[in-house]
């Protein structure tokens, strides 16, 4: 009876060293951000303009994108030039 040697459990999620998560921001979040309508934001995610990620069903945005998109649309009046 060698082989019926009982296998270590694996890890579970509360004891795994798991990186946190980046924080995601909703369509509404962004909308609210640059005060605009949710659609608005929509045409800038299919136009490629701001990207985004979809999971299932619901849209999200990562800070990085949004400050990407962020410094590309910023106006030179706004930087003081």
């Amino acid at each position: 009876m060698r082989g019926n040697a009982p296998k270590p459990a694996p890890p579970s999620l509360e004891t795994a060293a798991l990186e946190p998560l980046e924080p995601l921001y909703t369509v509404a979040d962004v909308a609210a951000h640059f005060r605009t309508g949710r659609e608005q934001v929509h045409r800038w995610i299919r136009s490629g303009e701001l990207g985004a990620r979809r999971i299932g069903k619901l849209v999200r945005i990562a800070p990085a994108d949004l400050a990407d998109f962020e410094e590309r649309h910023r106006t030179a009046g706004a930087r003081g030039n």
